[in-house]
Formats: C-alpha cells, structure tokens, sequence
C-alpha cells in the first residue's frame, strides 16, 4: 500500500475530527485520500490538511466502498446512523459545549444571567457539576472508563470504580487514580515505571501537571503527585492530565490504525 490509505472521517467539523485531522498529518500517517464527512449542514465547509483544503461531504450521499479505513468521531447518534453501512463496506461533549461554557463564562464576567436551559441544563462556568444515571442505572461516561480499562488489561471481572464530574475548563481531563498492585509497591517504583511508559511526561516530584497548563493541545499524558496512599500504604496515588481530543481522541484513534495496518492489514 505504498500510495496510502483512503481513510473517511466522519464528523471532521467537531473538535475531534479537526484533532484528528491534524495528527494523522503530523505523524505522516500514510494518507492517500481523505474524505472529510459530515451532516448535510456542514458540507461544503472547507478544511486543511497536509497543506491541502479539503471540502467536506455530506455523510448521506458518500459512498463508503472509496474508503479502505474510517474514524467515527461524531455524536453516537450519527456514528450509529452510518457505521452500519460503513462496515458492509469499507472535548467530551464535542464544539457545542465548548461554545456553551464560552458563552456561560462571558455572560458571568458581563454581570448577565445565564440561561439554564442551554447545553448543560445547569450553570458550569466557574463551577462543577455531577453527572446524573441513565436509563441503565450508571454514568454513562463512568460505564466508559471501566468498559475501556478491562479491555486494554484483558480482564472483565477487574474491580474498578470510578466517578466522574463535569469540570469549568474547554479541554483536557483529569484523573486522581488510586490502584492496589498484586504485591507492594513505592512511589518510588511506580515513578520509575511511568518514565519507561510512551507518550507520557512525569513532572518533577514538587511539581504537578493541571489541564490548563500541561493538557490543552498537548498529544502526550501528563503525570505527577505519584505517592503511596496515606491509609492505605500499599496502594498507590497518582494525578494526570490530558487532552481529551487531542489525546485521547485523536491520538489513540490513529495509533489503533498504525497498529492495524502494520499487524493486520499488510
């Protein structure tokens, strides 16, 4: 495949895909054609990549046998609308909360009143929100985590809990993890360990990563406050940042698919 891969994005328009975007051009990602796709009210906007504008497509009238892989980074009501079809062939909320936090943060500064019924229902700016069960009982976004760590650790029965909290910032997530190895284990160890790890940055032992400073456009994790647990001695503590498009959106969606052409699709 030396010409490259014809690789479909829908949702291209979104903070994701315009990430995605970017990474697969700054990890020169053997590209051959890219199809920029989106709902119809977006297409015919104009996107660059590798130096090039693109126009993107309307979703509904893409044929997806032009494309050999395809990044689904929209809402989960269009990823469900096209993957089907697309597989007999070929920040966490997405630009619309970014621009209601924005909007909410201006009004606030303004001394104006926010409307509590926009994007989020409830007053972010400047504040934290918790996220309430669905109709399966759990935090979707919580569901998610546990879900996505048992399937990189291959190992379903994991005991894992965690608690997620809508936090005032544009981009980047942060997590306080607590993890209980199988025999004792110092900070120390574990500091030396993260060294080794790709793609991840350890702050100095009196420094702390935050997703202002070290997580916003950043392709890389942040990590810092590495400590054994003050009750519970041999488990160990530790806090990291990332950006959430950038990182654990765009990067991981493209290193899976260098992974997939070098392993399976040569």
């Amino acid at each position: 495949m030396s010409e490259g891969w014809n690789i479909a994005v829908l949702g291209a328009t979104g903070a994701v895909g315009e990430a995605l975007l970017e990474t697969l051009a700054e990890r020169q990602f053997p590209v051959g054609e890219i199809y920029a796709l989106a709902r119809n009210e977006s297409a015919g906007e104009q996107l660059r990549f590798g130096g090039k504008t693109i126009t993107v497509q309307d979703a509904a009238e893409f044929d997806w046998t032009q494309a050999q892989l395809a990044f689904f980074v929209a809402g989960k009501e269009a990823t469900a609308a096209w993957v089907e079809e697309a597989t007999n062939s070929a920040s966490a909320q997405g630009k619309k909360a970014v621009d209601a936090l924005a909007g909410q943060s201006a009004k606030l500064l303004n001394g104006i009143p926010i409307d509590e019924e926009d994007f989020f229902g409830r007053q972010l700016a400047f504040n934290m929100l918790p996220l309430l069960p669905d109709s399966e009982g759990s935090v979707r976004e919580e569901r998610r985590i546990v879900d996505e760590v048992r399937k990189i650790l291959q190992d379903e029965g994991l005991m894992i809990s965690a608690s997620v909290v809508q936090a005032p910032v544009f981009y980047g997530h942060a997590q306080m993890v607590n993890f209980e190895a199988l025999r004792p284990l110092a900070a120390e160890e574990a500091r030396d360990a993260f060294v080794q790890g790709e793609d991840i940055v350890l702050s100095e032992e009196n420094e702390f990563p935050t997703q202002v400073g070290d997580a916003s456009g950043t392709p890389h994790l942040s990590v810092g406050c590495v400590r054994n647990d003050y009750g519970m001695p041999e488990q160990v503590q530790f806090w990291s940042v990332a950006d959430n498009v950038r990182f654990g959106g765009a990067l991981m969606a493209v290193k899976i698919a260098e992974k997939l052409v070098q392993e399976y699709l040569y």
